[in-house]
């Protein structure tokens, strides 16, 4: 084992070495590491099956769960984090098209708008050329990845949940050596798609919508584009023009009934709350699929209720009571 790299252990879907090299990383003071190898092999995976709950999002989760108290990581959630992962199957050969390019040792202009134009035409396999010159053209940076964010948001009912979780996933530690990975993963996840056309945008924000989200609204989508809607990317106007135009489209119907804050669970909450409350999840009889889509939504409760009143978090402990 101690020649074993928790990468490798992950890679080889060794379960006892990955559980035990994680418990000596976080023995050793290496949380951060521990995570961003669990991020790395959940972006690493072969996402066949798109009704299933995308690695990297309970892995993403998982980790902000963790960060609630890092002194005390719980050893529950990295277990399970580790059990969902090796459900799935590992691409092979990341590197490979990389090689290939550059082996033709011939440098190429390449622009931006040509790989754009090749993905919004369904081109999957001049998209992949054109990526992998552009990433190296780049000087292998994160240019084309943000971008294949930018041309995931225009369909965001699809697309939202997973781009939320692969953008902070990067940027968790953005390791140069692991760009590569995150930008073939996101690509291979919008190529069987048919792409809508960019939006124009709409004088609209998030934050006018909060009330009609908490009564009846998809709080998981919504939290998460609210955090990209909120954060400070290279690519942001783009972004925002997708969000706003996501926006407009959004319709509510119920309303949840008026309840007293005195029933709120979610008030005067401890550091802990949600570790516990994200460990209960993973204890109980669901399958590890269902229990994966609880954690997500758990976690983007976790999220919202920070930018909320007394009153709206304790719609949000009425409508999600059988979570909490």
């Amino acid at each position: 084992m101690a020649d074993q790299s928790l990468r490798s252990a992950l890679f080889n879907k060794d379960k006892l070495n990955s559980e035990k090299l994680i418990k000596s990383e976080l023995d050793n003071g290496n949380l951060v590491r521990a995570l961003n190898d669990l991020l790395y092999a959940s972006v690493s995976i072969k996402n066949n099956n798109k009704n299933l709950t995308h690695p990297v999002c309970v892995i993403n989760s998982i980790k902000n769960f963790i960060g609630d108290d890092r002194n005390n990581p719980s050893s529950k959630l990295l277990k399970f984090a580790v059990d969902y992962i090796f459900q799935f199957k590992f691409r092979k050969n990341n590197q490979n098209l990389i090689k290939e390019i550059r082996d033709r040792g011939v440098a190429k202009i390449v622009f931006l708008s040509d790989f754009e134009d090749a993905c919004q035409d369904g081109d999957w396999i001049v998209a992949k050329t054109l990526l992998t010159e552009l990433f190296i053209a780049s000087d292998q940076s994160r240019a084309a990845f943000d971008v294949l964010i930018g041309i995931a948001l225009q369909n965001i009912p699809r697309n939202g949940l997973v781009s939320y979780h692969i953008l902070r996933a990067l940027q968790f530690q953005d390791l140069k050596e692991d760009c590569w990975t995150y930008t073939k993963s996101l690509f291979e996840y919008l190529k069987p798609q048919k792409l809508p056309k960019p939006h124009l945008s709409k004088d609209l924000m998030p934050d006018s919508f909060i009330d009609e989200i908490i009564m009846s609204g998809n709080i998981l989508l919504f939290s998460a584009i609210n955090r990209i809607w909120m954060g400070d990317y290279t690519r942001k106007k783009g972004y925002q023009r997708e969000i706003s135009h996501w926006l407009g489209e959004l319709s509510f119907d119920s309303k949840l009934e008026i309840v007293s804050e005195e029933s709120n669970k979610l008030k005067n909450i401890d550091s802990r709350f949600f570790i516990k409350s994200a460990e209960k999840i993973i204890f109980g009889k669901d399958n590890q699929f269902a229990k994966a889509e609880k954690l997500i939504e758990l976690e983007a409760i976790r999220s919202i209720i920070r930018h909320l009143n007394d009153y709206q978090t304790s719609l949000i402990a009425k409508r999600y009571e059988n979570l909490l």
